[in-house]
């Protein structure tokens, strides 16, 4: 037996391997072609190229022709069982509350029911606004503008009319919705999604029971102020069994941590503080310990009568003591700000600077110099033994001063947003003429 060198034994045996393979192959090509011949024979019975009809006589054969023969499929023909119609009919009512209770009979969202009964109600009150929008004249081509105008007694009783559609529309969505009028039709025009932002705090489950109950208070706080309309007076035990109510469905949806943020994020106290606090930029903290203050307070007098002197009397002094409190509370320095932001005139300088982009430092600024300004004005008209044409230029002078310091401080871009919005008064401090200029 010869030795087998290792390249050539190498090479022999890859021969050896290639010839075994193509062999392999051929054989499943051979396949291959004998099931596609088979196949080809099949189908060529039923249909050849030559045979097989153009359009028109395909059409042909629909109507006249032979039928083809059937084609039989391994599983069975699938069944269609056809129930009763459904019609529109069956559902729509002409009264709402039935219509209602027809949509939500055969499974209808409650989100798609609010949307069917809102859009039919406001193109129903559409229809009711637009007959006093117009004289009821016959349309007549050659009749100028001043013939279909509306009188002036059809201007009053259409402003009449309107008045009360606009009441009435916000009552039959609460009655049979459970809806705020002006909170869904904004939602058509800007959805800024609030709702979602203020109740992030908790799951989408609690949301949607904390949502429903705002609904429900809101309607019967409604139909309890909507009688102080008629002459009576203020139901306030009707309003302390609402409140009641609320305290207890809270209590079963929120933990306790979580209705503290609730109240945070909702309750009138929170909200008017929000108002109140403008230009101060108070913190998480500061605004949590002013708010446990203000709201405590509020409980006590919420159902407090006007009309009581002794109840106003007490509520002036728990006033005082919160006021006292909260200073107490707060740094010196945040003493400053909590007093500066109070004057109206600083408030308003805070909003303008944010609404800017400007720096806290720049209201501060502005809001010293108005003061200083003032202040220079009313010690000139308190000066006695100036002449009136030396007043005048003196006023002038200040003004000037004035203006100059301001657009130092917003720039020239900005000083006519600040003369138009809250630099009116530059106006009066001296002469007449406009400090936009």
């Amino acid at each position: 037996m010869k030795s087998c060198v290792w390249p050539r034994c190498s090479l022999d045996s890859n021969v050896t391997k290639s010839r075994f393979f193509i062999l392999i192959l051929l054989a499943n090509v051979l396949v291959l072609a004998g099931g596609f011949y088979y196949l080809q024979s099949l189908y060529s019975k039923a249909i050849t190229p030559a045979e097989a009809p153009n359009i028109e006589q395909a059409a042909e054969l629909k109507t006249k022709g032979p039928k083809p023969e059937p084609v039989v499929f391994n599983s069975p023909p699938e069944v269609i069982i056809r129930t009763n119609d459904f019609h529109w009919r069956q559902v729509e009512s002409a009264d709402y509350r039935t219509y209602i209770a027809n949509l939500r009979g055969i499974g209808c969202p409650e989100a798609t029911i609010k949307d069917i009964i809102l859009t039919d109600i406001m193109k129903l009150f559409a229809q009711k606004r637009g007959q006093f929008y117009q004289n009821g004249r016959e349309y007549k081509f050659w009749e100028t503008s001043e013939k279909r105008a509306l009188t002036a007694r059809q201007l009053e009783e259409r402003e009449k009319q309107l008045s009360k559609i606009d009441k009435e529309v916000p009552s039959i969505l609460r009655e049979l919705l459970g809806v705020n009028y002006d909170r869904e039709l904004n939602r058509y025009f800007v959805d800024s999604r609030e709702d979602d932002r203020r109740f992030s705090f908790v799951p989408e489950t609690k949301r949607t029971q904390l949502l429903a109950l705002r609904e429900q208070i809101e309607g019967l706080k409604e139909h309890v102020f909507d009688q102080t309309q008629t002459g009576q007076a203020v139901d306030f035990e009707a309003l302390k069994k609402i409140q009641a109510h609320e305290t207890e469905v809270l209590s079963q949806i929120l933990t306790p941590d979580e209705r503290q943020e609730y109240e945070l994020r909702t309750s009138e106290t929170a909200e008017r503080l929000r108002k109140e606090l403008v230009g101060f930029n108070p913190s998480e903290q500061e605004f949590r310990e002013i708010y446990q203050l203000w709201q405590a307070h509020d409980e006590k007098f919420a159902f407090a009568s006007a009309d009581d002197p002794s109840a106003a009397k007490a509520k002036e002094q728990d006033r005082l003591r919160i006021e006292a409190q909260i200073k107490a509370n707060l740094g010196p320095d945040r003493v400053v700000a909590f007093e500066r932001a109070k004057n109206p005139d600083y408030q308003q300088l805070s909003v303008f600077a944010e609404r800017y982009e400007l720096p806290q430092t720049t209201a501060q600024t502005l809001f010293e110099i108005k003061q200083v300004a003032e202040t220079a004005r009313q010690n000139l008209m308190a000066e006695k033994n100036l002449a009136e044409s030396e007043r005048q230029a003196a006023l002038k002078a200040i003004q000037e001063e004035t203006q100059r310091a301001v657009r130092q401080n917003v720039g020239d871009k900005l000083f006519p947003a600040y003369a138009r919005n809250v630099g009116t008064w530059m106006d009066g401090l001296g002469g007449s003429e406009a400090a936009s200029k």
